[in-house]
């Protein structure tokens, strides 16, 4: 039985969609290729930008000996140009040490706290290493800025500080736990025994995958969480999660102490699981878009290699 022939206006119909799917192709792949462009270009910036800062560095570096061997006025100077910053709105901590000074005002109020941190951390440790003036840019250069911040906090730090300042966030982590327990955003009931299986020897924590389904039809504004796995319990797991809220709160530990000292339970719970859940969403995305790029670049490198071949 012969099988029935397209009508010439299906043909008509495959013909167009054929064509619309080729020109967005086409579209998409000179999207690609602007981006692989762009990104070259911002490199090339980057080295530029790179190397004209290494350089602004080096000054300020050999400004500071300067200062630093001039001990008469030294801290006239510093004092003075504190002054200056703070009355220009400069936001400066009371610990904001010397060098961090001469930095911020070079660089400006702009330039943000973590990059200006990496840039102090660089001149002190340069100092430590007896790097010439002269020879700073170049240092800089070959040594990484953020290897020579890693390098300087390992050797300026007290293990035994930071060891007892994890253990100060990681007691606010557990204290944000255990005020949980009062007030879950959801329970399950089991029998003892059971639950005893999912707990954490010694620390009776557990963690549970789930599901989230929306309701429908009268109730369709409400939505049901399923726990569909309990994991095992496993410490290593334990302090993995803990401990990567805690590494997060650390270097404002002091902040978040004082908040846990002079807020209501309530109002510190809420205010804290909203500080977590940013740091989650923000990690979460930058995981995103790091795949999300890796992918592009992996395509357009493919693109790339398929227009060589085909060129030759």
């Amino acid at each position: 039985m012969n099988k029935r022939q397209p009508s010439q206006r299906t043909q008509q119909r495959l013909a167009e969609l054929e064509r619309l799917d080729a020109e967005r192709k086409a579209m998409k792949k000179r999207w690609f290729g602007d981006l692989v462009s762009y990104a070259k270009r911002f490199e090339r910036l980057k080295k530029s930008y790179r190397k004209e800062l290494y350089e602004i560095l080096q000054s300020v570096y050999a400004l500071y000996l300067e200062v630093r061997d001039n001990t008469g006025i030294a801290e006239d100077f510093y004092r003075e140009l504190r002054d200056k910053l703070t009355n220009s709105g400069y936001k400066l901590q009371k610990n904001t040490r010397d060098a961090g000074l001469l930095v911020r005002c070079v660089l400006g109020a702009s330039k943000s706290t973590s990059s200006l941190q990496q840039y102090v951390a660089a001149i002190y440790y340069a100092v430590q290493q007896e790097v010439e003036p002269s020879e700073f840019s170049q240092w800089l250069e070959k040594e990484r800025l953020a290897a020579i911040a890693k390098a300087s906090a390992k050797a300026v730090q007290d293990p035994e500080v930071k060891r007892q300042r994890l253990r100060r966030a990681r007691t606010l982590i557990l204290q944000y736990m255990e005020y949980r327990e009062t007030k879950p955003f959801a329970s399950h009931k089991m029998f003892a025994w059971n639950a005893e299986r999912y707990l954490g020897e010694s620390t009776d924590l557990c963690v549970m995958i789930g599901i989230a389904v929306r309701r429908f039809d009268r109730e369709s504004d409400y939505a049901d969480i399923h726990i569909t796995h309990i994991l095992p319990p496993n410490i290593e797991l334990d302090i993995t999660i803990v401990d990567r809220w805690a590494k997060f709160i650390e270097p404002k530990l002091e902040q978040f102490e004082q908040e846990f000292a002079t807020m209501n339970d309530d109002a510190w719970s809420e205010e804290f699981s909203a500080k977590l859940w940013e740091f989650d969403v923000r990690e979460a995305e930058k995981k995103a878009q790091y795949w999300q790029l890796r992918q592009q670049a992996a395509l357009a490198e493919d693109q790339q290699e398929f227009t060589r071949k085909s060129e030759k």
